[in-house]
């Protein structure tokens, strides 16, 4: 006989899972967007766009060093001097 109601047999999971991507992207565009209003109303204010960029680089490295800190610290590959030099050479030609 068939399909139960735990098992599932509808197929609608797998629309939900086909959504998420598209969810996620929506959702990043509007935190995007609410970001460039937050940039628009600080530079009209007056504040130097170097200092906004200042900002930036400060509190996107306070979340993502632990970030990746805590998440990746199984999978890193030991700091030789190779490693730093590359990591030297990528930060100074970007």
């Amino acid at each position: 006989m068939g399909r139960t109601a735990a098992g599932g047999g509808g197929g609608g999971g797998r629309v939900v899972e086909g959504a998420k991507p598209a969810v996620a992207m929506v959702g990043v565009e509007l935190v995007f967007s609410a970001l460039q209003i937050f940039i628009k109303l600080a530079l009209d204010d007056g504040m130097d766009a170097r200092v906004l960029v200042a900002y930036r680089l400060v509190f996107a490295a306070a979340f993502l060093c632990p970030l990746a800190f805590f998440v990746d610290r199984k999978k890193r590959p030991p700091l030789t001097m190779k490693v730093a030099m590359g990591l030297f050479l990528c930060g100074l030609f970007g």
